[in-house]
């Protein structure tokens, strides 16, 4: 007595045919006992399948924050590479124009001319 369907909760139950020995009952035991059977299967198929789908996006998602570790650690390291070469450009550039200028001042001074 099983039947097909596309919902949780079936809408439409027909009651048995009313029989001698069980008065007013609309289901026998056994097909009670059936109808849960059917139901109990289609809710365990249901989990199943939920249960295989967060899998699945629990194994995106940690794989989605191991992606995110990494570039957050090479965008680090970058960013200090970069903020290094901007203080030794600074460095070397104060340095160089300090000695071109020091340089340059001595060997173009009158004073220093005239007294060698």
């Amino acid at each position: 007595p099983s039947e097909c369907r596309t919902d949780m909760y079936p809408q439409g139950r027909h009651p048995a045919p009313h029989q001698p020995g069980q008065p007013g009952f609309k289901f026998t035991v056994a097909e009670s006992c059936d109808r849960i059977k059917d139901e109990f299967q289609f809710l365990q198929a249901q989990y199943h399948s939920l249960k295989v789908e967060y899998d699945k996006l629990a194994n995106e998602k940690t794989e989605m924050q191991r992606h995110y570790v990494m570039y957050y650690e090479m965008s680090y390291g970058l960013n200090i590479e970069m903020h290094k070469q901007v203080q030794s450009r600074s460095v070397y550039s104060q340095h160089t124009h300090t000695t071109h200028t020091h340089t340059h001042t001595h060997a173009c001074s009158p004073a220093l001319s005239a007294s060698s």
